[in-house]
């Protein structure tokens, strides 16, 4: 088949590779329709080569049509149209029993200290051949793959394979309250999700930073205004940062994207030296996506 493969740092290229076949009664084989690129891709392009080998398929975000499952696979049959998370979980395990399937232990990558493997991610996460192929071997398919209808076009089910649920998590763990107001910096396909998600759980006020001239807009809704298109409808690597508070400080986020600040609810948040922070005292910052830091990252109270 043909897939993206890694060959070396800033060396994607698409290569013929051997066609996947079922490994384990709970595998399943979806020959992809398609495969979205994500923002953390980027790290893979160059920070994280060390951790990848050459002829690696990359790709975490796929959906397809169901070809092959194994034996203990009875939830989906071939021919399903399904959309397959990026994190591969048993659904079984003390950690899934309690919603954690990021940290699933059977899947585990325990000699690197991860969590659950990841598809097309690197040897940190399991090294598992990813989804930009045109078909794609699914470990623990008898839990992660999501049967949808057919009838529409694939964009409208693809952003279940991690934009989507990244988003919604990241705008649950903020704790939104209802009426309450919503920044979110950093308007990658992870930021305008969060955006739209807010306003749908009852922020009663969203804010959207995404670069020089960004402003509310309360239909948390990315549009043209004043006859020019907003800086923040800019592609890039999917960074959110999502604040929930009564009083959003206006222009008070400026923090780097990569940098993850993480407050308690009943103490001020801590910040990077020089860089408000964009809550109020006591708001709550959630740091969504992946977040690979080179360097060491100085906090001061």
């Amino acid at each position: 088949m043909r897939a993206l493969t890694w060959q070396g740092r800033r060396d994607v290229r698409i290569d013929d590779v051997p066609d996947p076949i079922l490994q384990h009664p709970t595998d399943a084989i979806v020959r992809i329709t398609s495969s979205a690129i994500c923002g953390s891709d980027l790290h893979l392009y160059e920070v994280l080569g060390p951790f990848l080998t050459p002829a690696d398929v990359l790709g975490h975000e796929p959906m397809g049509i169901v070809e092959e499952v194994g034996a203990e696979v009875t939830h989906i049959a071939p021919g399903d149209r399904v959309v397959i998370p990026f994190n591969i979980s048993c659904g079984s395990c003390w950690m899934c029993s309690r919603g954690l399937f990021a940290q699933c232990e059977t899947t585990q990558v325990k000699e690197q200290g991860k969590g659950a493997s990841l598809f097309g991610y690197t040897s940190l996460y399991g090294s598992v051949p990813g989804g930009q192929a045109e078909y794609l071997r699914v470990p623990q398919a008898h839990f992660g793959p999501i049967k949808v209808p057919e009838g529409s076009p694939d964009e409208q089910y693809l952003f279940l394979s991690d934009v989507l649920p990244t988003a919604w998590q990241a705008v649950q763990y903020a704790d939104v309250e209802p009426g309450g107001t919503v920044a979110v910096r950093g308007l990658g396909p992870i930021g305008q999700m969060a955006t739209r998600i807010g306003r749908h759980l009852g922020a009663g006020r969203v804010r959207q930073m995404g670069g020089p001239g960004d402003e509310d807009d309360p239909g948390a809704e990315p549009r043209q205004r004043g006859g020019r298109r907003e800086p923040r409808r800019r592609a890039g690597p999917a960074h959110a940062r999502a604040s929930c508070h009564p009083a959003a400080r206006r222009g008070s986020a400026r923090s780097s994207p990569w940098l993850a600040v993480r407050a308690s609810r009943r103490a001020p948040p801590r910040r990077a030296r020089g860089r408000p922070p964009p809550a109020r005292p006591g708001g709550t910052v959630k740091v969504a996506g992946d977040q690979p830091c080179h360097r060491p990252v100085e906090l001061c109270p």
